[in-house]
C-alpha cells in the first residue's frame, strides 16, 4: 500500500468518524458519543469488532494501536496536552537509549510500552499497585520485592509483619572444593532446601531447653539484634543453645561444636555486668580411653588459589580496641591470653604455653623473605612507663635458643652478639664483665673479671671491690665524649677492697677517634707513634741495618748484601755530592748520578713520565683537521691573538706567569718542556703560514714584472713608431 492510499484510507476513516458523530448528534441517549460497528456506544467512544472478527474463530488483529513515536520524536512535542495517549518505541534505529536530550517530561520513559501525559510528566499507563516494585501478597501476608523473582537474581525478598526475609532460590547443582584433591568438584543437590536468612527481634524468637536445663534462642540463622530477653529470669542468659555438647555414647569420629561460625555482641546500656564473653568454648574429656586431641577451639585457614594474590592471612586474628571515648580504667590487657591449671596426677611430656611449628616442604616452590616464629611490633608512645618487648618470670626457667642470638641487632654474626650493654647481677654484689662506667664524664666500654663498676674523677677510676681472690684485670675504655680507645691493663692489689688508677698511666695502646694509634703515648701525632724501641728479636747481634721501603710500600730492614739501601749511594767527598753507587742488577754504576750538596742533580740524561699521555701533537691536529681528539680544548691562536695576550698578561698563553712561578717555588720541568713543544709547533704553522704568504707575494711579483717588461716593450714599439712618423713628417 502506497502512501496516498494510506492518506485516502485515514481521511475515509477521518470522515467516517465525523459522520459517526454527526449521526450521533442526532440519536438520543447516544447524543455526543461514537461508535466503531455499533450504533449504540456505551461511551464517548465505543469501538467493537464486527460480528465476523469477534468470533472466537477469526485471527484479524483487534484493537487500538496508538501513535507510535520514539523517545526524541515524543520529545520534540512542543506542548504536549494533557490525557495524550502514544505508545513508545525502542527500535533499532531509534532507540530509547541513543536519547541524549534533558527534558525531565521524558525521564520516565525507559522501555517501550503506552505512555501518556499528566499534565507534567509523560508516565507509562496501565500501573497498578501489583506492577510496582513491592507487591502484596495476601495469601502469605507478606510484601515481596517483584523483582527478585527474576531469573537473575538469587533470592527472593519478603517483609513479614514481624521480619525481614531473604531467601535463596532453589538451585540443583552446588560446588564444593575438596582440600584433599585440590580440585573444585560438583554435585546434585535435588533435595537441598532453600536457605533463611532472617533477622528478627528477640520477643519473638522460641526457646530450646538445653542439656544443662537453661533455656536458648532457636532458629536463628543470621544477625539478630536483643532489646530484652523474653521471660529473663537471670539464669537464661546464653543466646545459642548447645553451647555444652555431652558424647555419651562411644564415638571414633571428630566432634566439632560450631563450625564455619561468626558471632559478634555489642552491649550498649549503662548497666553493670559481670561478663562479656562473644564466643565462648568449653570442652571436657571426663571418660576412660585414650583421647589423641582435644581442642577446646581449632582455627585453620586455607588456600590453594591458581591466580591472584592474598594481602594478609591469618590463621587465628585476635584484636583489642579501645575507643576514643572509653575512659574506664583497666586492670589487665591482653589479646592473647595463655592458662594452665594443672591438678590431678597424670603425667605430661611437654606443656607449652605458646607452640609454633612452620613446616615448609620440598614441594614448595615460592621464597618467603621473612619467616618469623614470634614477631613482636611494639610502640614507642611515651606514655608508657615500663615498655617491655620481651618479658619472663621465674627464676627456675631455663631459655634455650639453638641459633644465634642477636640482642640490639637483626643479624647476629655470632652465637651471641649483643648490639649494647651486656651486665650480669648476681647475690648481693653486682658483677659487671661488659658495661658502661658512670659518671658525668662516662667512658664507653670495659672488661675483666674482677672489674665491677668505674667511675671517672680527672682520669681517676675505681676497681670496685669483688670478693674474688683473682688480682688480674684487662681493661678496654673506650671514652664516651671523644670516641678516643684505651687499652689499659691494671692489677688489682687486693680483690676485697677498692682501688684507684688513673687509667692514662695505666695505657699501653690508644686508638684516636681521628685514626692515629700510639703506643707508649696517649696523645699519638701520626697514623703511628712509637714512644720507645722497636725491637726485631730476630735480627739481634748481626750489626747496624738501614730500613728502606720496598715497591709495595713494605718496610724491610737492609742485609749486608750491596743490593741493600746500605750500599746503594756512596759519598763522593772530591765532588761534595752522593751518588748512585749500583745499577738495579747491583753491579757497580760506570754512568754517574749524583745530588750536589748545592741541589743540583747530575745524570746522563732525564726521563720525566708527567705528560707522556698527552704530547702536543694535538697543536698540528686541531689545525688541520679543526679538532682533536688528544685535548679537545686547544685552540689555535693567531699571532694578532698572541699579541693580545701577551699585552696584556705580560707572558705568552699557555706559561705560568714569573709571580706564579715564584709563589710555588719550582718549575715543573715536564710541564715547562711540553709548553715548549707546544709553541715551538705552534711557531712552525706560524712559519708554514709566512712562507706561504711570501710565495703568494713573490709570485704576484713575478707576475707584476712580467707586466712591467710587457709594457715597457710596447712603449719602445711605440716609441719606434713616432721616431718614423716624425721622419715622414720632415
Amino acid at each position: 500500500m502506497n502512501k496516498t492510499t494510506i492518506k485516502i484510507s485515514v481521511l475515509a476513516f477521518l470522515g467516517f468518524m465525523t459522520y459517526g458523530y454527526a449521526q450521533q448528534q442526532q440519536q438520543d441517549p447516544y447524543k455526543g458519543k461514537v461508535g466503531v460497528n455499533t450504533i449504540e456506544p456505551s461511551a464517548t467512544m465505543d469501538i467493537r469488532p464486527s460480528t465476523a472478527n469477534a468470533q472466537k474463530e477469526a485471527t484479524t488483529n483487534e484493537g487500538i494501536i496508538a501513535p507510535k513515536l520514539s523517545k526524541t520524536r515524543i520529545a520534540n512535542i512542543a506542548t504536549p496536552v494533557e490525557g495524550t495517549l502514544v505508545y513508545a518505541t525502542d527500535e533499532t534505529t531509534s532507540p530509547i537509549s541513543a536519547y541524549t536530550g534533558g527534558d525531565t517530561k521524558v525521564a520516565k520513559i525507559t522501555e517501550k510500552g503506552y505512555y501518556y501525559y499528566n499534565g507534567t510528566e509523560w508516565v507509562k499507563a496501565g500501573s497498578d499497585v501489583n506492577s510496582g516494585e513491592w507487591v502484596y501478597d495476601s495469601s502469605e501476608k507478606r510484601v515481596e520485592l517483584s523483582k527478585s523473582k527474576n531469573i537473575d537474581y538469587k533470592y527472593n525478598v519478603y517483609y513479614t509483619p514481624k521480619n525481614y526475609i531473604m531467601m535463596s532460590k532453589g538451585i540443583s547443582q552446588d560446588l564444593e572444593y575438596d582440600w584433599g584433591a585440590q580440585s573444585i568438584n560438583s554435585y546434585t543437590t535435588g533435595n537441598l532446601l532453600s536457605r533463611k536468612n532472617i533477622m528478627t527481634i528477640s520477643n519473638d524468637l522460641d526457646y530450646a531447653t538445653g542439656l544443662d536445663g537453661l533455656n536458648y534462642f532457636r532458629n536463628v540463622n543470621n544477625r539478630f539484634f536483643i532489646d530484652t530477653l523474653k521471660d529473663n529470669n537471670g539464669s537464661n542468659t546464653n543466646v545459642f543453645s548447645n553451647n555444652f555438647s555431652t558424647i555419651l555414647t562411644p564415638q571414633s569420629n571428630a566432634v566439632r561444636l560450631i563450625r564455619n561460625f561468626n558471632i559478634g555482641v555489642d552491649k550498649l546500656n549503662s548497666e553493670n555486668i559481670s561478663e562479656l564473653t562473644s564466643g565462648a568454648s568449653t570442652v571436657t574429656d571426663a571418660g576412660g580411653g585414650n583421647t589423641k586431641n582435644i581442642m577446646a577451639f581449632s582455627s585453620r585457614a586455607r588456600v590453594s588459589k591458581p591466580t591472584g594474590t592474598i594481602n594478609n592471612m591469618y590463621g587465628e586474628n585476635v584484636s583489642i580496641e579501645l575507643g576514643k571515648n572509653n575512659v574506664a580504667d583497666i586492670t589487665n590487657l591482653s589479646s592473647v591470653f595463655s592458662k594452665r591449671e594443672i591438678y590431678g596426677n597424670g603425667n605430661i611430656q611437654n606443656s607449652y604455653g605458646f607452640y609454633s611449628l612452620n613446616n615448609v616442604y620440598g614441594t614448595y616452590n615460592g621464597n618467603i623473605t621473612n619467616s618469623y616464629d614470634f614477631y613482636a611490633k611494639g610502640s614507642n608512645s611515651d606514655k608508657i612507663i615500663n615498655n617491655y618487648g620481651f618479658y619472663i618470670e621465674g627464676k627456675n626457667k631455663t631459655n634455650y635458643v639453638e641459633g644465634k642470638l642477636g640482642i640490639g641487632t637483626n643479624r647476629p654474626m655470632a652465637m651471641l652478639d649483643v648490639a649494647g650493654e651486656l651486665s650480669r647481677f648476681g647475690n648481693s654484689n653486682r658483677y659487671t664483665y661488659i658495661g658502661v662506667s658512670g659518671g658525668e664524664d662516662p667512658v664507653g666500654m670495659y672488661l675483666g673479671h674482677n672489674v665491677d663498676r668505674i667511675k671517672t674523677t680527672t682520669n681517676m677510676f675505681k676497681s670496685i671491690a669483688t670478693n674474688s681472690t683473682l688480682l688480674g684485670s684487662s681493661l678496654l675504655f673506650t671514652d664516651g665524649k671523644t670516641g678516643n680507645v684505651y687499652f689499659s691493663n691494671y692489677t688489682k692489689q687486693n680483690g676485697t677492697s677498692d682501688e684507684s688508677f688513673n687509667y692514662l698511666e695505666q695505657s699501653y695502646l690508644v686508638a684516636l677517634a681521628n685514626k692515629n694509634i700510639g703506643i707508649g703515648t696517649t696523645t699519638p701525632s701520626e697514623k703511628l707513634d712509637v714512644a720507645g724501641n722497636i725491637k726485631s728479636s730476630s735480627l739481634a747481634s748481626t750489626g747496624n741495618r738501614h730500613v728502606y721501603a720496598d715497591a709495595n710500600g713494605v718496610l724491610k730492614i737492609g742485609t749486608n748484601d750491596v743490593t741493600t739501601l746500605a750500599s746503594l749511594w756512596t759519598e763522593d767527598v772530591t765532588n761534595n755530592s752522593i751518588k748512585l753507587a749500583v745499577n738495579s742488577d747491583g753491579s757497580t754504576r760506570s754512568n754517574t748520578v749524583s745530588i750536589l750538596d748545592d741541589g743540583k742533580v747530575h745524570a746522563s740524561s732525564f726521563m720525566g713520565t708527567n705528560g707522556a699521555t698527552i704530547f702536543p701533537d694535538y697543536v698540528f691536529q686541531k689545525y688541520y683537521t679543526g679538532t682533536s681528539s688528544i685535548k679537545a680544548d686547544y685552540n689555535f691562536k693567531s699571532l694578532s691573538q698572541v699579541e693580545d695576550f701577551v699585552k696584556t698578561n705580560g707572558h705568552l698563553p699557555g706559561y705560568k706567569s714569573a709571580e706564579t712561578i715564584k709563589a710555588q717555588g719550582y718549575v715543573d720541568l715536564m710541564e715547562t718542556q711540553l709548553t715548549n713543544v707546544e709553541k715551538i709547533e705552534e711557531l712552525y704553522l706560524h712559519s708554514i703560514e709566512q712562507d706561504k704568504v711570501n710565495k703568494q707575494q713573490a709570485e704576484a711579483l713575478r707576475a707584476k714584472e712580467s707586466k712591467i717588461q710587457e709594457l715597457e716593450a710596447k712603449n719602445a714599439a711605440l716609441e719606434s713608431r713616432l721616431e718614423r712618423l716624425e721622419k715622414l713628417i720632415q
